[in-house]
């Protein structure tokens, strides 16, 4: 039963950090190349973050059907790292100072940050109050506080999606 919920947690968590780091952006008169490095290198950290999470989730499918209180610190753990990554990176993309053919992009999106920040903090007061093997099904719900998907934000042009694989995976890993 644990690993049939943590199985679906993987894809919401690399969607919804998806979403919200597709929800910041900076100036219009950036470097193509550097640009594309800062998200392409956020992306990645949130990415490979995600995945030390998903290993964890995996573990307490293995073994017995019951989960000792360290293995769910260990989760917390792997997923308060998750949510202190996503943090830090949604604060680098605000920084990032887009070039021109991308400035519409960044300026639909700038305004996402802090209330990307603002879920997040939500989401870590949730984790923390995840503490036994009755506790693990409220993860959902810690990650459920992400969802930034706002209809006032431009898809992610084709041309950065495609210089960007790590943020073209975290867009494209829930669908």
């Amino acid at each position: 039963m644990i690993f049939r919920r943590t199985r679906l947690l993987a894809p919401a968590l690399l969607t919804t950090a998806g979403l919200a780091m597709a929800g910041c952006g900076g100036g219009s008169n950036g470097d193509e190349g550097t640009y594309v490095k800062t998200y392409e290198g956020a992306c990645k950290k949130i990415v490979t973050s995600a995945t030390g999470a998903q290993t964890a989730i995996a573990g307490l499918a293995t073994g017995s059907s019951t989960v000792s209180d360290a293995n769910v610190a260990k989760v917390r753990e792997s997923l308060g790292e998750v949510l202190d990554t996503f943090d830090s990176q949604i604060s680098v993309l605000a920084d990032a100072d887009a070039p021109k053919k991308w400035s519409s992009f960044q300026k639909s999106l700038k305004g996402t940050a802090d209330d990307a920040k603002k879920a997040v903090g939500t989401a870590k007061e949730k984790l923390a109050e995840i503490k036994t093997q009755k506790d693990l099904p409220k993860i959902t719900g810690v990650f459920a506080s992400l969802d930034l998907k706002s209809a006032k934000s431009e898809k992610v042009p084709d041309d950065l999606a495609k210089k960007a694989p790590s943020c073209n995976t975290l867009l494209n890993s829930g669908s």
